[in-house]
């Protein structure tokens, strides 16, 4: 199990911020399209479309970030 599944999203942001300072291009792409995600599950909108437009200008052709994008609707 992960901080996730375990209800931990504090401690999830800490593990997710620790890899985006280790990691560059795809990884970190998708590390923030997780990271979004989280954001999402909590209800943080505005902080779910920056992480999400930081993957998608990382890589645009994200799968994560465009199956996630949808579900954020509009500002």
């Amino acid at each position: 199990m992960d901080h996730v599944e375990l209800g931990q999203l504090g401690a999830s942001f800490e593990v997710l911020d620790r890899g985006l300072r280790l990691v560059t291009g795809q990884p970190r792409a998708d590390l923030l399209v997780v990271k979004a995600a989280i954001h999402h599950r909590m209800g943080r909108l505005l902080e779910a479309r920056e992480a999400l437009a930081s993957a998608l200008a990382i890589d645009p052709t994200n799968r994560g970030a465009a199956k996630l994008l949808p579900r954020l609707g509009t500002p």
